[in-house]
């Protein structure tokens, strides 16, 4: 056998060892799957909707950064809202979701609104893996998830664009995201950067959904699944879920790396 099938065949072992390895690692630090599920966590507050000048303010504060800032149409173009957050079953062929709502009759500009689950302070997220799945109804300029600590100016920010170009989120369908909150690596991959303040991974006390998202296309839109008058903006969250193990992840860093090192030893 020669060094290169060697080299690939240890790679590919050490793959298949931590995927079996990890496979039964554990139940879930939380999920959120069905009707009765989202409905429980609203009822019991672990589900908040983000009054509109706490969100306007934590984009304020991120619109200071030398670098890494929040998207241009958050921070000059957008009006914020408060949304209604509801409980709905299967919406467009997917799991039972969280449906928020926001907006006016009238849209003429980028309009935004988030809501909260509140994280409990143990575990810590360091190492874990967070998925979930988010319907933007039509093209939304970005959708996040904030890691917002007690402490509401440190927080981590994960940015997405629903453009449908090669490698974004596509508009109109169910996208699933998992992410390492650590690291960022992801399986679509994020814009990510702190706030001002800094942020410990370890503090986090608050996942942060949200989206801003352009005045709706002409022509017929897919409507709410359950219409709130008034309130004509909305998306859909499901399969939300914290992990113990973040061994996809993991596969995706090793196979990327296996690939920059076969690519090295081919230019050798």
């Amino acid at each position: 056998m020669n060094e290169k099938a060697r080299f690939v065949g240890a790679a590919l072992c050490g793959i298949v060892c931590l995927v079996a390895s990890r496979a039964d690692a554990g139940s879930p630090v939380f999920g959120i799957h069905t009707q009765q599920d989202w409905e429980d966590a609203l009822a019991d507050g672990r589900i908040q909707p983000v009054p509109d000048g706490v969100f306007q303010a934590m984009v304020d504060q991120g619109s200071d950064l030398p670098s890494g800032r929040w998207p241009e149409p958050y921070d000059t173009q957008t009006e914020f809202f408060t949304p209604q957050v509801y409980a709905t079953q299967q919406p467009y062929g997917g799991e039972d979701a969280l449906v928020m709502t926001w907006g006016q009759s009238s849209v003429s500009d980028y309009s935004a609104a988030a809501w909260d689950y509140v994280y409990p302070s143990d575990p810590s997220l360091n190492g874990l893996a967070l998925t979930f799945s988010i319907f933007p109804p039509w093209q939304s300029t970005h959708f996040s998830l904030n890691l917002v600590e007690a402490d509401p100016t440190r927080w981590r920010e994960f940015v997405w664009h629903a453009s449908g170009n090669p490698g974004d989120p596509i508009p109109g369908v169910w996208n699933t995201v998992t992410i390492n909150p650590t690291t960022g690596t992801a399986n679509l991959n994020p814009i990510v950067f702190n706030s001002p303040n800094g942020f410990d991974i370890t503090q986090v006390a608050r996942l942060r959904f949200d989206e801003n998202i352009p005045p709706p296309p002409p022509g017929p839109l897919p409507p709410p699944p359950v219409p709130a008058p008034g309130l004509p903006l909305f998306n859909l969250w499901n399969h939300v879920e914290v992990s113990p193990e973040p061994s996809t992840l993991a596969v995706w860093s090793l196979l990327a790396g296996l690939a920059t090192a076969m690519g090295w030893r081919r230019r050798r």
